[in-house]
């Protein structure tokens, strides 16, 4: 009975740990929307939740936990924060779970932050009450997942991570990925000069079936297409190469689509069979 007691008093101080360091983790503003990012975020975000989807579906949603990790220090650089982070997932998130979803957020301040999606090997989230746990009664939290907040508050602090927060996933798993899918869009507001470059989404090992890399199914996208063919056809003619992306990238150097595009949106269909 005393064990028991010092147990739910360690699970407690887990998830309590934003309410004593002053303030809750960051959350989503539910109002956002993706009509107006650029298309490539717009890829991210569709990837995003398909991966999501599938991540819950394939290792089961009474396995998946969805963490929230801050930095002690005030880290705003990217190349700092996914350092760190890559030291944590090898070292740790490696032995004690099975995959991993990661997304990057910037919290009104500029410090990043990270959102995540974990598997683990066991049920976390039969018996779980929400509402509950809200009201400090920590009592249903399976035996798994107050082991893993233990280990969490333990190892937390030695790759540089402040408040965190694990909980089973509350929704469904289509739920669940609109709402991680979310934060691609929040944080495109509160862009730096050092994030260019910088993933946003990143994935551990079997946690995806989609990527970003695509085009969408457009009268505009068909149209580059084809005219993206009659250019490639026309400089390998020129040049006496195979028409492909690859000669393309070996004799107009690896941005050619790029440093072309222009040349090749001008180029005019008018008489070509479509």
């Amino acid at each position: 009975m005393f064990s028991e007691s010092i147990a739910d008093s360690k699970a407690e101080s887990a998830v309590r740990e934003p309410e004593r360091s002053g303030g809750s983790l960051p959350c989503l503003n539910k109002n956002n929307s993706i009509e107006s990012l650029p298309s490539n975020v717009k890829k991210q975000v569709f990837a995003l939740s398909l991966n999501t989807e599938y991540f819950i579906d394939t290792f089961g949603i009474n396995s998946v936990g969805f963490l929230t990790l801050t930095f002690k220090e005030p880290i705003d650089k990217p190349k700092e924060a996914n350092r760190r982070f890559n030291s944590f997932s090898s070292n740790f998130l490696r032995k004690h779970t099975v995959s991993w979803i990661k997304v990057q957020e910037r919290h009104l301040s500029g410090r990043i932050h990270f959102h995540l999606l974990i598997a683990v090997d066991s049920d976390i989230r039969s018996g779980f009450d929400f509402d509950a746990v809200r009201k400090r009664n920590y009592s249903s939290a399976p035996a798994e997942l107050k082991r893993l907040w233990k280990l969490f508050r333990e190892n937390c602090p030695k790759y540089g991570f402040g408040r965190h927060q694990l909980e089973p996933v509350r929704s469904t798993a289509e739920g669940m990925a609109k709402y991680l899918s979310k934060y691609l869009t929040k944080d495109m507001g509160k862009r730096y000069p050092n994030d260019k470059g910088a993933r946003l989404v990143s994935y551990g090992k079997c946690s995806r079936i989609a990527s970003s890399r695509f085009s969408w199914v457009s009268d505009g996208a068909r149209l580059f297409r084809m005219k993206l063919a009659l250019f490639v056809h026309s400089v390998a003619n020129d040049l006496g190469l195979e028409p492909s992306f690859e000669s393309m990238k070996s004799a107009l150097g690896d941005k050619w689509m790029r440093n072309h595009r222009h040349q090749i949106i001008g180029i005019d269909l008018a008489g070509t069979d479509s």
